[in-house]
């Protein structure tokens, strides 16, 4: 499988994003045997501190990092949530927005497991 990953941009203010991390996380655990890699990127201008009580009451099993304000122009981020499917060190996908699980399911496995996206 070519070198794969998916990035979520997000923000303790943002509530479609907060609704979606139990979608998220489920996705990792199902698919990270698989080898998904998911990583989160805060954009909280509070620094790590702004996104801890959402964690507190969460069991997150991929990593979470802070990135600040900078986040925004370095990967010119119109909205949040985004999901960045990348692959071989490029960005191939954006998604805008909260989406169900089955969307991502989809979108999941036509990214990772489509020959034809190799």
């Amino acid at each position: 499988m070519a070198r794969r990953l998916l990035v979520s941009f997000m923000a303790a203010w943002c509530g479609p994003w907060v609704d979606e991390l139990p979608t998220l996380n489920n996705l990792y655990k199902k698919h990270a045997p698989g080898g998904l890699r998911l990583i989160g990127i805060s954009i909280d201008l509070g620094g790590p501190a702004a996104m801890q009580p959402i964690l507190n009451g969460m069991k997150i099993n991929f990593p979470l990092y802070w990135y600040g304000e900078k986040a925004v122009a370095k990967f010119q981020l119109t909205a949040i949530p985004v999901l960045f499917f990348i692959r071989q060190g490029r960005v191939v996908t954006r998604i805008y927005g909260r989406r169900s699980e089955n969307f991502l399911e989809k979108k999941i496995q036509l990214f990772f497991y489509d020959p034809v996206n190799e």
